[in-house]
């Protein structure tokens, strides 16, 4: 019962992790190392206005205002972190200069020298940029990932590093929680208990993962993010907006990073090893699922925390401690995912690339 709690729960919220991997990587051809960091953001976000000793606010409330944030953030990484990247343009990317140097003076007058007055005035300054970065129309196909290999450094800096450092030194360090969502426990199964919590998380993630799927097979939004991410250029000639597109996929990345953070937060707890343990776990769900496709990445996620979970739980029984017992099932997994790679190397759900030449 242990095995089967945990696997949902847990598996759950690694497949929503896998579910902004994927739709990201659906649109661009790039893997998101940021997704786990936005989590952390905002789960700390989520902190701020809905635990007791910080604003205290409704927690439900405080959820709204953190998926507002997430969307945010996730908006925040393709324009700081993607967009750059293909090239810079003083008349074209006057809101991303707007922002870099408003940034960096905001550090200054917060940690250097703290003047209120200033600190509020940078912060104008660069909602000023980001709105223009995200309203200007960048030219289709500037940026290409599979020449321009930067991506991989920008995200991961960005989740691993940068959003981190931000909120512990603006809101908390170390695990923290929120209140439930919907508290008290529905019934003790087997000396384990099922909360409302996690039935909630289990039946929200089965619905995002059934909306995101409908999302790309079945609406002109998702076929546009299908055609964005077989050729921009040739798409843009179609009448799509590329830049738009790529721009909320990363908004529904970030919607998802909210969303898991909330939920997650009463039982798993907000930390910020979470931007490596949850990107870990959800990248190779959706490399063994096959990236770019969702079925894939919820199969997948699934896959890797139950085999996580049963090592975890029965190893201990044989002799194991329970941190050899972890290692155990990590090993299982990254052996699994080689020898299907070696197998299938487009994955359980993948499809193989063909291109005309």
């Amino acid at each position: 019962m242990q095995i089967i709690v945990v696997t949902a729960t847990k598996g759950a919220s690694v497949a929503l992790v896998a579910l902004g991997i994927n739709i990201i990587f659906a649109t661009t051809r790039i893997v998101n190392f940021a997704q786990g960091g936005t989590i952390v953001a905002a789960g700390y976000i989520a902190y701020l206005f809905a635990a007791p000793d910080q604003l205290g606010l409704n927690v439900w409330v405080a959820f709204v205002i953190t998926i507002v944030v997430g969307i945010g953030i996730g908006v925040f990484i393709d324009v700081f972190a993607i967009a750059p990247l293909g090239g810079f343009n003083a008349r074209e990317n006057t809101g991303w200069l707007v922002m870099a140097v408003s940034l960096v003076l905001l550090i200054v007058f917060w940690f250097v020298v703290p003047v209120t007055a200033l600190q509020i005035l940078c912060a104008l300054g660069f909602a000023i940029g980001f709105g223009l970065e995200v309203l200007r129309t960048p030219a289709a196909a500037k940026f290409d990932p599979n020449k321009n290999l930067g991506w991989i450094i920008s995200t991961f800096a960005l989740g691993v590093t940068f959003m981190p450092a931000i909120i512990s030194a603006s809101i908390a360090t170390g695990p923290q929680r929120i209140p439930d969502l919907i508290p008290g426990t529905l019934a003790t199964i087997g000396g384990v208990p099922i909360t409302y919590g996690d039935l909630l998380l289990v039946a929200v993630a089965v619905g995002l993962m059934l909306g995101i799927e409908l999302l790309l097979a079945r609406t002109m939004l998702g076929r546009s993010f299908h055609a964005v991410s077989q050729d921009r250029t040739t798409a843009s000639l179609m009448g799509i907006n590329t830049g738009r597109i790529v721009l909320i996929s990363f908004a529904i990345a970030g919607l998802l990073a909210a969303v898991t953070a909330v939920l997650i937060a009463p039982t798993q707890f907000i930390k910020e090893e979470n931007s490596i343990l949850l990107s870990f776990s959800a990248l190779i769900g959706a490399v063994l699922g096959g990236l770019g496709s969702t079925r894939g990445a919820i199969v997948g996620s699934f896959v890797v925390v139950f085999v996580q979970t049963f090592c975890a739980t029965l190893l201990p029984l044989v002799g194991f401690t329970a941190d050899d017992a972890a290692r155990a099932g990590d090993l299982v997994v990254f052996v699994g995912l080689l020898v299907l790679l070696g197998v299938k190397p487009s994955g359980l759900y993948g499809r193989v690339a063909v291109e005309k030449v």
